[in-house]
């Protein structure tokens, strides 16, 4: 069996599905996926908070309905090693390249009784052979799942066909050079701002700019949790623009977002996963210089991708 423990909402759910997916591949036993802590983080009711692998063409898996962890299926060791090592590392979380590179250490040894356990950046698990594997953590790296990439379009395309109200805007976005322009407006305080405020406005003019230069006629199609806000905001007024329609479930705003043929994305797992299902080829990724605000080299940011600072500099050119 490999069991998920299961954190955050859709972008963050895919990484950790992708990751036992492509375990799974070489192990062939069942997955069973635990959601409750993704219930459980939901204390504002906001929306998202829920098993939003069950609006795609996810394969079948099981799902763990007990109130504590997944840690409690295994072996009493098992269980005493866990807890130890999660409160080891508690010190460190307020420094993500220190606590990186511990948990690197401690994976080299946990790895060897199928506990994959690593809350950020890419760790090179071993496959031993083992029936029962444990995953808990972010697996926010391609790394983990390239290997099935082709499994993934198919697998994480909805379930629902297209909305027949956005017809015309999928005509767009497949007619013509299309960008998808994804804008998260969320307030953000104390830590959270220290930590995930990386997309100024001074990001998304340059990227408009920038994205003008490599692509001809390009059709910016703008996603947002906030439209009001981007068009009081940010200056399309030189580019031909048009907006998503309201009302969108998650699947369908991610398949509309796909659709496109390239990309400006804020920080966001959502917005990544809109770029990584993309059937473009040869697409042009804009993105922030860093995915969070600090020195920790993400993943997620790809080498070739076009990467842009906060004061809206490219710092790859």
């Amino acid at each position: 069996m490999i069991y998920v423990e299961m954190h955050g909402r859709l972008g963050n759910q895919m990484f950790q599905y992708a990751a036992a997916r492509a375990l799974q591949e070489k192990n062939n036993q069942p997955i069973m996926l635990s959601f409750r802590k993704v219930i459980g983080a939901n204390t504002e009711g906001t929306a998202g908070w829920e098993n939003s692998l069950k609006y795609f063409n996810v394969k079948p898996c099981e799902y763990y309905m007990g109130k504590k962890s997944l840690v409690t299926e295994y072996p009493v060791e098992y269980r005493l090693l866990c807890y130890a090592y999660a409160l080891s590392y508690k010190p460190l979380m307020n420094n993500m390249n220190r606590w990186y590179e511990y948990q690197v250490k401690c994976c080299r040894f946990l790895d060897r009784f199928g506990i994959r356990w690593i809350a950020n950046g890419y760790y090179d698990f071993h496959y031993n052979g083992l029936k029962n594997y444990l995953l808990n953590g972010s697996f926010e790296s391609p790394k983990y799942f390239d290997s099935i990439r082709d499994k993934l379009l198919e697998e994480f395309t909805p379930r629902e066909e297209e909305r027949k109200e956005n017809k015309r805007l999928y005509e767009q976005i497949r007619k013509r050079n299309s960008v998808c322009l994804s804008v998260r407006h969320f307030q953000l305080t104390g830590k959270q701002a220290d930590m995930y405020d990386v997309c100024s406005l001074e990001y998304y003019q340059t990227a408009i700019r920038k994205m003008c230069e490599l692509i001809e006629n390009p059709l910016f199609v703008v996603f947002s949790d906030d439209i009001e806000w981007v068009k009081n905001t940010i200056d399309l007024s030189r580019v031909e623009v048009v907006y998503e329609t309201p009302g969108n479930p998650v699947w369908e705003k991610l398949r509309l977002m796909y659709s496109c043929k390239n990309f400006i994305i804020p920080n966001s797992t959502f917005a990544w996963w809109a770029q990584y299902l993309s059937r473009n080829p040869d697409k042009y990724v804009l993105c922030p210089a860093k995915w969070f605000n600090n020195n920790f080299e993400s993943p997620l940011i790809a080498s070739q991708w076009v990467r842009i600072d906060r004061e809206g500099n490219i710092v790859n050119e």
